[in-house]
């Protein structure tokens, strides 16, 4: 009877120990906790945990607010580099920071949503993620760093926040779809951050054509966009019409419209970028086409005889 008791405890024990290791640890000193079939190890400073690697991190997670009995504040450098089979990654509430190349080489995660509570993201964080589709920072992050989401060819969508000052050095570089708002005060723009990639065959950084940039007259993103020669449009303040961007509708504006008209009809590739597509739709039925051309030339037509400019088309009445 004695020994099936002290068998039974020592099971207890066990089955305690792997399911909470002990809250007691020297500073930086490494433990590990298994949930949900995830194992994290992590360090413990100060009351606050460190995720520094995870093992068997696989499919969609939920990564954990508290290990041991201290909160989880940082995602350590490197913590899931290169993990291939992680496709999206829900980060708790309490975290304060990511490291560099936290994320980097995860070429199944599919998004990231970065919570209120981080207000520092490292280098690279998030580099090479090939299958990342959309991004949403949220609003304590006043700094998207070097080479946050560099590479990542899939990424179309990415939400900014209001305060955001500053998109480090080739943040968004080789990001060739991606439509972006840039907030007003964002007042720094590091080189080829936005807008551009590299050419497959020649290796040369060039604009990525379906690229397109979003944000307010004057600002710095449309500065930098005239110094990359990226597309850029003021939802609020545009020239409808206005295809080849020389600040008029005209005739070759209509000519223009009707060309890439007969490339949709007869199944050619299409040419207008996407801010051609948005300022040739007159009529606004999202479609290029015969109509749109019509329009333009009737603008053209009225601009002519009464010898006024074209006027900027706001989102309201484009």
């Amino acid at each position: 009877m004695k020994l099936k008791k002290y068998i039974s405890a020592a099971l207890s024990a066990a089955i305690i120990s792997s399911a909470a290791p002990s809250a007691v640890l020297a500073a930086n000193d490494t433990a590990s906790q298994t949930i949900e079939g995830v194992t994290y190890i992590y360090k413990v400073n100060n009351g606050k945990a460190t995720i520094v690697s995870a093992e068997n991190a696989a499919g969609d997670i939920d990564i954990p607010s508290i290990l041991g009995d201290a909160a989880v504040t940082a995602i350590d450098s490197k913590a899931f580099f290169k993990n291939e089979t992680l496709t999206r990654a829900v980060l708790p509430s309490t975290l304060e920071s990511i490291g560099n190349s936290a994320f980097s080489g995860c070429l199944a995660l599919s998004m990231i949503y970065i919570p209120n509570s981080v207000t520092t993201i490292g280098n690279e964080a998030f580099m090479s993620c090939t299958s990342l589709k959309t991004v949403s920072i949220g609003n304590s992050v006043t700094s998207i760093p070097t080479g946050c989401f560099y590479s990542c060819p899939s990424l179309i969508e990415a939400n900014l926040p209001d305060g955001l000052a500053k998109i480090g050095t080739e943040a968004f570089f080789g990001c060739p779809s991606l439509k972006i708002t840039i907030p007003d005060s964002v007042t720094e723009i590091g080189p080829y951050a936005l807008g551009m990639q590299a050419d497959a065959r020649t290796g040369q950084i060039v604009k990525s054509q379906n690229f397109l940039m979003t944000g307010v007259r004057g600002s710095c993103a449309e500065e930098y966009a005239s110094a990359y020669g990226v597309d850029f449009i003021d939802m609020g303040n545009y020239n409808l019409g206005d295809i080849n961007g020389n600040g008029k509708v005209d005739a070759s504006d209509a000519s223009d419209v009707l060309a890439e008209y007969s490339r949709s009809s007869t199944g050619a590739e299409l040419t207008f970028s996407p801010k051609q597509k948005i300022v040739g739709d007159m009529n606004g039925d999202s479609r290029i086409d015969s109509k749109d051309a019509s329009e333009i030339l009737s603008e053209y037509s009225r601009l002519a005889t009464s010898g006024g400019s074209s006027s900027s088309q706001s989102a309201e009445t484009a």
